[in-house]
């Protein structure tokens, strides 16, 4: 199946970015951001723009302010969240935010003369209405580049839903490593889940948690197994993979290898050993002090089906 390119969103300081729920989400709960909004609102109220066209006190001055303040976040997060859902369905590969900043402060200046005509406030002739917008804009700007300065980079390195996942080829350790290979999300139909979208990091490279079909530790080094039937030889530690993938997708069988429950074909028990056989035809032995603990996981997940 095709899958539509996604919109790459630029902002003014430079940073690109791919725009998704997450990355929304994560900037609504970003701390930095929390204060650049107060900033924002803060610095508006200070300049009092309209003070010059109007007699407005200071709750008259301070409603109209958070009220454009909120059509203006509301604007912007509805530009990311559009650019993100829809930008790749229409071809779009790159938008700007340059754009969103004329058009939020073109909005802005038509909603603050309308505010203040509210209050029995002069309507502004059109080159004093230019002169606004002119205003507006140029702060708009100003404060778009300290947000991608302030406040981007932070959301970027704290979001929880990173971007496609990189592998690399398997390789001895002493090569260098091969070039990067674009491993396929299978993400559901149905959306994107917290266990869908589960990444493993790896000696710094990440992999999707639900296309690994075993691990195995050989010394500093461990040899990651895929359902695409690819093999990777990275340094790392089981221990480390151990605490990063949860248990729905698998299980540790012994202190050398982890299986997961879909690469599972059938185990067997003969002569006190028990064995399971996945469904790449690999066998691996399972410890015998975690045996009881596995035969009722398994149990458990043939019964549920």
């Amino acid at each position: 199946m095709e899958v539509s390119p996604k919109t790459v969103v630029t902002f003014c300081n430079g940073s690109s970015v791919t725009p998704c729920p997450l990355f929304i989400r994560a900037i609504v709960r970003n701390c930095r951001f929390q204060i650049f909004a107060i900033f924002c609102m803060v610095l508006f109220v200070l300049m009092r723009p309209y003070r010059a066209h109007a007699e407005l006190d200071k709750w008259q001055s301070v409603s109209i302010i958070f009220s454009m303040g909120v059509v203006v976040f509301a604007l912007y997060f509805l530009f990311l969240s559009l650019s993100g859902k829809f930008g790749g369905r229409l071809g779009i590969r790159s938008v700007h935010t340059i754009w969103m900043v004329l058009l939020t402060s073109f909005i802005a200046t038509f909603l603050g003369e309308w505010s203040v005509s509210l209050f029995d406030g002069p309507r502004l002739p059109v080159r004093e209405t230019t002169f606004l917008w002119v205003f507006h804009f140029a702060i708009f700007l100003g404060l778009e580049v300290v947000f991608g300065i302030f406040v981007l980079p932070d959301v970027i390195r704290h979001v929880t839903q990173p971007e496609p996942a990189e592998v690399f080829a398997l390789q001895p350790p002493v090569q260098a490593l091969a070039e990067v290979l674009p491993l396929d999300p299978l993400v559901p139909e149905g959306g994107e889940t917290a266990s869908d979208m589960c990444v493993i990091t790896v000696s710094d490279k990440r992999f999707l948690a639900q296309c690994i079909r075993s691990v195995s530790s050989q010394e500093h080094y461990i040899s990651i197994s895929t359902f695409k039937g690819e093999k990777y030889f990275l340094r790392g530690r089981i221990r480390d993979f151990l605490e990063q993938i949860p248990d729905e997708f698998g299980y540790c069988i012994h202190r050398s290898h982890w299986v997961s429950w879909s690469g599972i074909e059938r185990v067997n028990v003969a002569n006190d050993n028990m064995l399971v056989y996945l469904d790449d035809d690999t066998l691996l032995p399972v410890a015998r002090g975690r045996r009881s603990d596995f035969i009722e996981r398994w149990n458990r997940r043939l019964s549920i089906g």
